[in-house]
């Protein structure tokens, strides 16, 4: 099994705020369902047989950058 990396962008409404639902994400010390770090949030999400890291941040456009 390869390792793969994909880009993509979703385009949020301007009434999204990236950075409020990480301060919302942020509220609790004992989250063990996802990491943020450096304003990306990084998860594991089971597709199929493999389980992959996906990276979720903002991009300059203030949209939703995606990489796994």
């Amino acid at each position: 099994m390869g390792v793969y990396h994909y880009d993509d962008i979703v385009t949020v409404p301007k009434q999204f705020s990236f950075s409020e639902n990480i301060r919302y994400m942020l509220r609790s010390s004992y989250e063990c369902l996802f990491e943020i770090r450096d304003d990306k949030v990084t998860k594991a999400i089971p597709v199929t047989d493999v389980v992959p890291l996906i990276e979720i941040s903002e991009n300059v456009d203030g949209n939703i950058g995606i990489r796994f």
